[in-house]
């Protein structure tokens, strides 16, 4: 299925929020442009189809000629026009990586280290705690709609508030 408007999202993570056992759970990041517009990545950690684990790869020394297309750091959100040769990512024809290097993991699991949100987690607070760390985010925009504030953000925000004073 075709995204209406895909782009990139270059910024800054500030908070994080683990969602537990949901219909759809989502690794949810709190994220600010450096002009200090707020952004709120939900990303699917597991899938609604059989088996639920989703494919992964880290790799820590990512090489590719697609990085020279980035938009700048200090971007906010960027529009990518759907055509060959630009940054969008396309897993299979953009030749990023080798998919037989991909691994199932599961989505969430009780105890520490085993699953897609214990390794998300690893890297959002290692971006959170690094001020020069810029997360890039692909895929399509979404809410908040007018008049309403985003409620997931809300949350996040409050819950990291508690937890530090």
């Amino acid at each position: 299925m075709p995204l209406k408007e895909y782009g990139v999202l270059a910024a800054r993570a500030v908070a994080r929020r683990r969602e537990g056992a949901v219909d759809t759970p989502h690794y949810q990041i709190h994220l600010q442009d450096r002009q200090g517009t707020d952004y709120r990545a939900a990303v699917n950690v597991m899938s609604q189809e059989s088996p639920s684990e989703l494919l992964y790869l880290v790799d820590d020394s990512f090489q590719h000629p697609i990085l020279g297309l980035m938009p700048s750091t200090t971007a906010g959100w960027t529009a990518l026009p759907s055509r060959p040769g630009g940054p969008n990512l396309d897993f299979i024809r953009g030749n990023l990586f080798d998919p037989a290097q991909m691994r199932l993991l599961p989505p969430d699991l009780q105890g520490p280290d085993n699953d897609l949100a214990d390794l998300l987690d690893y890297y959002v607070q290692r971006a959170i705690g690094d001020d020069d760390a810029v997360l890039y985010v692909f895929g399509e925009r979404f809410g908040p709609e007018p008049g309403f504030p985003d409620k997931v953000l809300i949350s996040s925000l409050a819950m990291e508030f508690m937890t530090f004073t």
